[in-house]
């Protein structure tokens, strides 16, 4: 394979991903890092990748401020999104840690479209 690889997403039925995290982010600590992604999902990643890098680069490009964005997060991988922006949501279904990171929170869950809601409030 001749490309570069940022993400490798593993899932596992009926086991707790972050116990796998864990255990990746020890082994490769510095070189890899695992994040769960949703359900027995897990995202395995280079250290300096993540969804705030690229909402940090959007930002730049288009010259809009953490005052003019907004982000939704529901799980592990989107903890270091949500600094990046003020309006920062958690999804009603978010994880604990995401929705002690978010300032606001969404009406609805994921299932039940809480971002279309939120999104109808800043418009």
């Amino acid at each position: 394979m001749d490309d570069h690889i940022y993400k490798a997403t593993f899932s596992w039925q009926d086991t707790d991903a972050n116990a796998h995290a864990d255990l990746i982010n020890q082994q490769f600590a510095g070189r890899l890092r695992a994040t769960v992604s949703g359900g027995n999902g897990l995202d395995v990643i280079p250290p300096h990748v993540n969804k705030a890098s690229g909402l940090a680069y959007l930002q730049s490009h288009w010259q809009v401020t953490a005052s003019q964005t907004a982000a939704f997060g529901d799980n592990g991988n989107d903890l270091e999104m949500l600094r990046e922006a003020d309006y920062s949501y958690a999804m009603q279904n978010a994880i604990m840690p995401v929705k002690q990171m978010a300032t606001y929170l969404t009406p609805y869950d994921n299932n039940h479209d809480g971002v279309l809601a939120a999104i109808e409030t800043l418009i």
